[in-house]
């Protein structure tokens, strides 16, 4: 089991919490410091990307927007926050089992709609969240360095956004 100590944007942390014990995922989410737990940051500022890893300071997940891109794509905010945060835990897990690996490694400039893929604005990711994917290539990197349960919570978060998202058409996020 991997302890996630979730901290930041109090109301995000308590949805992102919440949300986590809806789905089995071999990571379990708290607000309380535990020894060993990967940090995870939840920040409500402007930022080019969703999430972005650091082998040392852990995940930090965007809030900035949130509510309207969730809005937007028909998911709860909660269940915004967990797959981003899913996504982030998958590219830490993979720099913390390869120390070759730095983060820049795993920045990926890609026009495919895989949720892996850089995006230069945080928006773009609510198009890229209506019909959630992992590339090819993307799925064979991360196989390669995460464990099945990993991979597995990757799948089931995915596939539980798809399922879930109601795409609100022709709606624009405010700016």
């Amino acid at each position: 089991m991997n302890y996630v100590w979730v901290r930041g944007e109090e109301e995000a942390c308590s949805q992102l919490v919440a949300w986590s014990k809806r789905l089995p995922t071999v990571y379990t989410f708290s607000t309380q410091w535990r020894f060993k737990a990967i940090p995870l940051t939840l920040r409500n500022r402007e930022s080019c990307g969703l999430f972005h890893v650091h082998q040392a300071r852990g995940i930090t997940l965007s809030v900035w927007q949130s509510s309207a891109i969730s809005h937007y794509i028909g998911l709860e905010e909660g269940l915004y926050f967990l797959t981003a945060a899913v996504l982030g835990l998958t590219k830490w897990q993979a720099l913390r089992r390869n120390p070759l690996l730095r983060e820049e490694d795993l920045i990926r400039d890609s026009i495919d709609s895989c949720l892996f893929a850089r995006r230069l604005f945080i928006e773009e990711y609510a198009l890229l969240l209506e019909h959630p994917r992992v590339c090819r290539y993307c799925r064979h990197f991360f196989e390669s360095l995460c464990s099945r349960q990993e991979i597995d919570a990757l799948d089931t978060i995915i596939a539980y956004a798809a399922a879930q998202n109601t795409p609100q058409r022709y709606a624009s996020i405010p700016a």
